[in-house]
């Protein structure tokens, strides 16, 4: 699929505009649309997502790297880009065609009303089919979500498509991980399968309550516990993206302190005495704050399981050992058992002896070749367990029990050196807050640094404070998933039970066969996937970047990204912010390329912080595909006249951005085809 054209009315600073794009063709797979910051290509990315999206888009804006206020409110963003100058009784609306090799797709057509104090009052949307590029007959609004699904992008993945290149930077950092793994689970479809299986636990508590069994109380007691803990856990996650945004917030700003400092100049050398103490004191606080939690990772998770006597983990291992040695016998013993029938039969069917058995005999022969059989099968072997406890758990998870207590070992000298690393980077902290106090007094700019100095500590306090919730958050959102996967395993082993004491209930059973199904399903998706995406995310990584020590990128579990040279040694994760930018685009490159999507990249600042050689490689990337549309929203400074020049033979269309002030502080943009240096305006037209 591919975006055919855009229109749009009263958004922003745009008027009346309507873009075109045609579809690839031959070698050319490129649209540039070219514009000064501030003259609406943000603006056309918002448009994408408010007019395919609606509301939905708020959720999603900010994670294509847009700065957008997650505080605003739907109806508050949409008054905002209302145009200034637009009469309050006119509508504002956004029009979207896309299309496939046969010009066939849909238009989506959105449009905004406001009342006289211009506020948002209704919306309306028209969907169209598009047969051989000619509208056809309306569609119901209604099937939208299945009309993105099936034919172009839904909204939980539209920030893989349609993203800021350099905000999306962020992905790159440790503390995004998470970021990554929710966009790991959305092209998986885990998402989709939790929610199957929280619709799945809601039908048997609903089924369970018109039957009449002993065990139906605890069974309710325990899916309560689950729900709760599961809206507990989903309210831990919302406020720890929350304290997040809030924390880069406050690191922007103590960046812009920070950068004020430097441009006052250095009269002395004091001024940047201080802005390098105070970049110093910002970075050891990022690195004790990660201290302090791996310190409570050390003494919360691997701890507490240490502290178990070595005996009753020996005892617990053992069993586990031994119930496994039982399900392999009983496999062998419900393999053999069916054939015993059948040997009978074979055998007492040869009646040519001489002289016959006499019924007597052929009974005692029976009562014989009976007992011989049942010999091969009892007693179990010696290494079997005389009672199995472990039920609940597959094979897959009793041989996962072992290996996980493994990996939880933790020894003293782990815990001391921790302790000590936090006591260090408190001790050069101490110092250097002592230094730039002294600091103070020697400025010449006295007054304008006090200020800035307060306004640093201020801020500061604020991000102590942010980091310090954000610290009890997640330990608390660890210890509930904790607590969860324990009610779950109880839940199970009760609810087995349940089933076993109704088994006329079937649908109750298939039920839960489905929900055991889908968790076992999840663990295999990632056993799969994360191989393939790995892989693609290696070899994109290493087609954009120039650095060709990264023989290997690997993720763990919860996402963490490693790179690994080509002796197999770990290399520094720490990147400047154009090597974040590479690797993040990579792995965006990669979820896209595992996802199957059909669908156009549009991307905003595309080339922010690159240097030549990442921008060439990052170029020549996308216009590889030449079958995908790759729609390029940059400024003069990114793709200038030179580099235009070199793209020119994959380029299918450009635009340029102009901008008119009206007065009041209020613009209105126009886009013409052509591009920066174009003497005549008209840079590529279509042809």
């Amino acid at each position: 699929m591919r975006i055919s054209t855009v229109k749009l009315i009263n958004f922003k600073s745009y008027r009346n505009q309507v873009f075109t794009f045609p579809p690839p063709r031959g070698n050319k797979n490129l649209v540039l649309i070219g514009g000064l910051n501030g003259f609406g290509k943000t603006s056309f990315l918002e448009a994408l997502y408010l007019g395919l999206y609606g509301s939905e888009a708020m959720l999603y804006l900010a994670r294509a790297g847009l700065k957008v206020d997650k505080k605003i409110t739907y109806g508050r963003f949409l008054a905002r880009a209302f145009n200034g100058n637009a009469d309050a009784c006119s509508p504002m609306s956004i029009s979207i065609e896309f299309l496939d090799n046969d010009n066939s797709g849909f238009d989506i057509t959105r449009t905004w009303y406001f009342d006289k104090n211009r506020a948002w009052d209704d919306e309306d949307l028209q969907i169209y089919s598009v047969e051989n590029g000619v509208r056809r007959k309306t569609q119901k609004a209604q099937i939208l979500p299945e009309i993105l699904e099936q034919h172009f992008v839904v909204p939980n993945l539209a920030p893989f498509f349609f993203f800021d290149g350099e905000e999306v930077k962020s992905l790159a950092s440790k503390d995004k991980i998470e970021q990554v793994k929710t966009a790991i689970d959305n092209f998986l479809g885990i998402v989709v399968l939790r929610q199957l299986q929280a619709k799945l636990r809601d039908y048997q508590l609903s089924r369970r309550r018109g039957i009449s069994q002993v065990d139906e109380s605890q069974l309710n007691t325990l899916s309560e516990s689950m729900q709760v803990l599961e809206d507990r856990i989903s309210g831990l996650q919302e406020k720890e993206a929350s304290l997040v945004a809030q924390q880069e917030i406050l690191d922007q700003e103590l960046l812009t302190i920070q950068d004020r400092m430097v441009t006052l100049g250095g009269t002395d050398g004091s001024i940047a005495s201080i802005s390098e103490l105070a970049k110093e004191i910002n970075n050891h606080e990022i690195q004790l704050q990660q201290s302090r939690t791996e310190l409570n990772e050390l003494l919360s998770l691997k701890l507490s399981l240490n502290l178990i006597s070595r005996h009753t983990v020996q005892t617990f291992l053992d069993q586990v050992r031994r119930e496994q040695s039982t399900r392999k016998w009983k496999r062998e013993c419900d393999a053999l058992r069916p054939q015993r029938d059948k040997f009978l039969s074979c055998f007492f069917s040869f009646d040519e002896y001489s002289p016959p058995l006499m019924a007597l005999q052929k009974e005692q022969l029976h009562s014989a070749i009976c007992s011989a059989w049942e010999s091969l099968f009892s007693p179990p072997p010696a290494n079997c367990a005389s009672r199995c406890f472990h039920s609940y758990l597959s094979d897959e998870m009793l041989n996962q029990v072992h290996a996980q207590y493994e990996k939880s070992r933790v020894g003293s000298r782990e815990i001391a050196e921790k302790l000590e690393e936090v006591d260090l980077f408190e001790r050069r902290l101490n110092s250097w807050r002592m230094q730039m106090a002294k600091l103070e007094g020697l400025d010449s700019s006295r007054e304008l640094v006090k200020r800035l100095k307060q306004q640093m500590q201020d801020v500061t306090s604020q991000r102590d404070r942010c980091l310090t919730e954000l610290s009890t958050v997640r330990n608390n959102l660890r210890a509930d998933q904790a607590e969860l996967e324990s009610v779950k395993a109880n839940y199970a082993r009760e609810n087995s039970r349940y089933l076993e004491n109704a088994p006329t209930n079937s649908l109750l059973h298939r039920a839960e066969k489905i929900y055991q199904f889908i968790d076992a399903l999840i663990s295999k998706l990632y056993g799969l996937k994360m191989r393939q995406l790995e892989d693609e995310l290696t070899y994109v990584f290493r087609e954009l970047s120039h650095k060709r020590q990264v023989a290997r990128i690997t993720l763990d579990n919860d996402a963490t990204a490693r790179l690994w040279s080509r002796d197999g040694q770990e290399l520094d994760f720490d990147k400047s912010a154009g090597e974040s930018q590479i690797f993040a685009t990579s792995l965006l490159a990669a979820l896209s390329n595992i996802s199957g999507v059909d669908a156009p990249l549009v991307v905003d600042t595309p080339l922010g912080r690159l240097d030549s050689k990442h921008r060439e490689n990052i170029l020549r990337f996308w216009t590889k595909d030449s079958s995908r549309q790759v729609i390029l929203l940059s400024q003069d400074k990114e793709i200038d006249v030179i580099q235009y020049q070199r793209l020119k033979p994959s380029i299918l269309k450009s635009y340029l951005l102009t901008h008119q002030d009206m007065g009041n502080g209020i613009g209105q943009t126009t886009a013409d085809e052509g591009y920066f240096g174009e003497e005549d305006g008209h840079a590529t037209r279509y042809e």
